[in-house]
């Protein structure tokens, strides 16, 4: 998005410089008309015109800057558009950043204030919170897997033995 941002800054400021770019030669090529206009009356012999006062219904110039203008007009809220955005997305992180931290705040207040309760202060440190049972939990896994996995191979319950290749070939 900030890349896209700078990209239609880039853009608008192309475009005002094009505007005004246009706006200059059309302003010099009608002094210019102008100016031819009235060296030609002055070898004809009439008065020269004051052009400064008349008004052109149609310029051409205009005619020629209004798609710029759109253009222009449309970069704008575009710009206007992308910063909002880039504004909403920094204040979700934001708020996403204090949240977490306040959750792991609470977290910590409540791991000291369990050890806190369950422990004397001076057996904090060293005991643990509960008797060590010497790795039962992970030989009772395994037995428990082990009984699954039998079941799951003979679903009778009974074991059965494996028979040989020459009794197969007896019979």
């Amino acid at each position: 998005m900030v890349n896209g941002r700078e990209s239609v800054k880039e853009s608008l400021r192309a475009t005002d410089q094009s505007i005004a770019k246009i706006s200059l030669l059309g302003k010099g090529l009608s002094e210019a008309g102008h100016l031819a206009a009235n060296t030609i009356r002055t070898f004809a012999d009439k008065p020269e015109v004051d052009y400064s006062q008349k008004s052109q219904k149609h310029s051409v110039t205009d005619t020629i800057l209004k798609p710029f203008k759109a253009y222009k007009k449309l970069l704008t809220s575009t710009h206007l558009f992308l910063d909002a955005s880039i504004d909403k997305l920094d204040n979700l992180s934001a708020d996403v950043k204090l949240e977490q931290e306040k959750r792991e705040a609470d977290v910590k207040k409540d791991e000291t204030a369990d050890r806190s309760n369950s422990l004397p202060a001076h057996m904090s440190m060293v005991a643990e919170d509960q008797p060590y049972q010497y790795n039962a939990d992970i030989f009772e896994a395994r037995s428990s897997e082990m009984t699954r996995l039998s079941e799951r191979m003979n679903p009778e319950g009974a074991m059965k033995e494996p028979s040989t290749k020459k009794e197969n070939k007896s019979r």
